[in-house]
C-alpha cells in the first residue's frame, strides 16, 4: 500500500502547488510581512541514512547518529524500504532550515504511526464512505452554465462509469442543486470491502490524498491505477480551472 501513499502524497503536493498558482489567490490582501512568519528550525544534521530494525521488521531514519522521532516521541518507523528512502530524501533535501510543511511523506507517516486522534481502521473506512455522497464529481452546475456542464460530463462521467463498474454500484448525480444525494450503504459494500482490505497505514494514505481533492472516486481511481496523479488533480480542479480561465483570459 506504500505505492498508494506515494501517489496520493504526490497528489497533495500537486494540489498545493496549484493553489499557489491560482490567480484568485494572488492578492495583496493575502500578503503577510516576512517578519510575522514563524521561525523555521535550523538544519542540525549533516547526513541522512536508512537502517533496518530487524526485531520490529521496520525501517528507521537516522539524522547523523540520532534516530528520527515522531511528534509523539516514538522512534519513526515504516514497513516499506522504498518509502523509508523517499522520506530520507525529504530530510536530506532540506537546506539551511527545515521546512516541515513541504515534507508531506514525513507528515503522512507521522500521522499513521502516532494516530493522534486514536481512530480505528473501521472508523477511517466509515469516514471515507460518508464522503462519497459529497464527492466533487457527483455535482453538476445548473444547465444555464452550459459550457462548464458539458465539460463536467465529458471529463467526469467516464470516471463515474468506471467506479460504478469497478465497485458494482450506482451513483446518483446532483444536477444544479446543493442537496446531498442519498447513497444507501448497501450500494457501497464493494467499496467498503476494498477499503477494509488495506492496511491501517494505507487507509491513512487514502484519507490524506482524498481529503486533498475532495473526491473519494478520484482517490480510489488513483489507488486502482485507473487514473494518474496529475489526471486526478486536474479533474478535481476542473471547475476552479474553468472559472479562472473564464475570469482572466
Amino acid at each position: 500500500m506504500s505505492s498508494v501513499m506515494f501517489k496520493l502524497s504526490s497528489l497533495v503536493n500537486q494540489q498545493l502547488r496549484n493553489k499557489v498558482l491560482d490567480r484568485t489567490l494572488i492578492s495583496s490582501n493575502l500578503c503577510v510581512p516576512r517578519r510575522f512568519y514563524p521561525q523555521l528550525p535550523k538544519r542540525f544534521y549533516k547526513e541522512v541514512t536508512v537502517s533496518k530494525n530487524v526485531e520490529d521488521e521496520a525501517f528507521e531514519i537516522n539524522l547523523d547518529d540520532r534516530k528520527l522521532k515522531t511528534p509523539g516521541k516514538r522512534i519513526f518507523q515504516v514497513k516499506s524500504e522504498g518509502l523509508a528512502h523517499a522520506i530520507a530524501h525529504e530530510w536530506a533535501s532540506q537546506e539551511e532550515h527545515i521546512r516541515q510543511s513541504f515534507m508531506h511523506l514525513t507528515s503522512l507517516a507521522n500521522t499513521a504511526q502516532d494516530n493522534p486522534h486514536n481512530k480505528t481502521k473501521f472508523e477511517l473506512v466509515n469516514e471515507l464512505l460518508s464522503h462519497v455522497s459529497e464527492d466533487t464529481i457527483l455535482y453538476r452546475v445548473p444547465e444555464s452554465n452550459n459550457k462548464l456542464l458539458e465539460l463536467q460530463k465529458e471529463k467526469w462521467d467516464p470516471v463515474i462509469r468506471w467506479f460504478e463498474s469497478e465497485f458494482k454500484t450506482s451513483l446518483p448525480i446532483a444536477r444544479g442543486t446543493i442537496f446531498v444525494p442519498d447513497i444507501p450503504e448497501s450500494s457501497l459494500v464493494h467499496v467498503r470491502n476494498y477499503l477494509s482490505s488495506q492496511s491501517f497505514t494505507g487507509i491513512h494514505g487514502l484519507v490524506f490524498g482524498i481529503d486533498a481533492i475532495r473526491s473519494v472516486i478520484l482517490g480510489l481511481a488513483v489507488a486502482k491505477k485507473y487514473l494518474g496523479v496529475r489526471e486526478a488533480v486536474d479533474l478535481g480542479r476542473l471547475e476552479t480551472t474553468f472559472q479562472v480561465k473564464f475570469l482572466y483570459y
